[in-house]
């Protein structure tokens, strides 16, 4: 896509938006004139409620849409009941709506009544009830609550496998387990999980079918994090020509797997190729997804830490500060991606000597790590030595300077 396309594309959206802020404003007059013909909880003045809901959301107005989703739901329980298609109907959007506002703790919350009333319905094993526990899921994991959300999804993989035979909603609730396990420190299962999903999709579509691809690009990011990095790189550079081959050059699977080598690659200690490809595939994901888009601040993360790792430490916390600034405007501050770019924050302060500022950093950030994960988690230990050590540079300083250590 030509920077001529990207222009058009945006105003086009922008356009849109605009069409649907004024469609989304009609129904509410239609709204209010049918609630006092018929009444609030007339299922003709819910109706259009609930289409403006919907058109809030096409318009960038999701709090609001959350909010309309929301009544609409409320007003259908009291009339129709908690249980009427209707009703779970305008929960399921409002949860949908919330989950992609990343208000999470409101989301969870509707998320879990929403399954809880379809497995009443509909059974433990059926499709709409696996649907709502996976969103859940979803939930459970960006809030830091990864041992539920591994568990969830590990019981889901099985109800896919099990009572439905599908192995599509079971692989992506794999792929959901082992990332779970990863960011648990259980990389070693999540590398098994991965490794026979790549197995299964090989034998079913073949070594270089898009699946099977997507698989082996996950598999490798497992190995990168059970430390068997030259095996990660090794299978890296045969996955990526295949991946552009399938999918093309600015293909998110594509970019995905190049992210991922030049992470394996500064793992290994070769910073010269590494940083340069996490600049480049920065500038790519902030073409693709956006510059504030969650994605690309992941990959901006990875290239602070390769600056750092360079020993340009000015410029690393530069962007580790402008990544962790985003990421909360988005996902809140006690998010793990947050925590995460805040420690590496608080240490390349460090690095530069500014200790009282990277205590105001990094202690909060590994306290409220060690609260999500638990204080043996091995990442929650590193940091833990790492705030160690800024505490005794600390009182290393002002003793040095006639003070008592605290």
């Amino acid at each position: 896509m030509t920077a001529r396309d990207r222009l058009l594309a945006g105003l086009q959206r922008r356009f849109e938006k605009r069409l649907w802020a004024e469609q989304a404003d009609w129904y509410r007059h239609e709204a209010w004139h049918r609630e006092r013909k018929h009444g609030a909880q007339h299922p003709a003045s819910l109706s259009v409620r609930e289409r403006r809901a919907f058109a809030l959301v096409r318009s960038g107005s999701l709090a609001e849409a959350a909010g309309e989703f929301g009544a609409v739901a409320e007003a259908r329980t009291a009339t129709l009941g908690a249980g009427h298609h209707d009703t779970l109907e305008a929960r399921e959007w409002q949860g949908r709506v919330l989950s992609q506002s990343h208000r999470f703790t409101e989301a969870e919350a509707v998320w879990a009544g929403v399954a809880v009333m379809l497995e009443r319905l509909l059974g433990s094993g059926h499709p709409d009830t696996l649907n709502a526990r996976q969103e859940r899921a979803a939930v459970l994991y960006e809030l830091g609550r990864l041992a539920e959300a591994e568990a969830e999804y590990r019981d889901i993989a099985d109800e896919w496998e099990t009572a439905l035979g599908d192995l599509a909603g079971a692989r992506w609730a794999r792929r959901r387990q082992a990332d779970s396990l990863s960011q648990l420190g259980r990389s070693r299962e999540a590398e098994v999980i991965l490794l026979s999903l790549v197995t299964a999709a090989t034998e079913r579509h073949g070594a270089n079918h898009p699946i099977t691809l997507a698989c082996r690009s996950g598999h490798a990011l497992a190995l990168l994090w059970s430390g068997r990095r030259a095996e990660a790189e090794a299978e890296l550079r045969a996955v990526i020509p295949a991946l552009h081959s399938a999918f093309g050059a600015e293909h998110w699977d594509t970019l995905a797997g190049r992210a991922r080598l030049a992470v394996t690659l500064r793992e290994l200690g070769r910073l010269d190729e590494a940083e340069p490809e996490l600049a480049a595939v920065t500038a790519a994901m902030s073409k693709l997804r956006g510059p504030r888009d969650r994605n690309t601040f992941n990959v901006r993360y990875h290239h602070a830490l390769a600056l750092r790792q360079q020993g340009r430490a000015a410029d690393a916390e530069t962007e580790l500060r402008t990544v962790a600034a985003g990421l909360t405007a988005s996902l809140g501050p006690e998010h793990l991606s947050v925590l995460y770019a805040r420690v590496w924050q608080g240490v390349t302060l460090h690095d530069l000597a500014r200790l009282d500022e990277a205590a105001a950093v990094l202690r909060p950030a590994v306290d409220r790590l060690t609260g999500l994960l638990g204080a043996g988690h091995p990442r929650v230990r590193e940091h833990r030595v790492r705030l160690a050590a800024l505490d005794a540079a600390r009182q290393a300083g002002e003793a040095g300077n006639g003070a008592a250590p605290e």
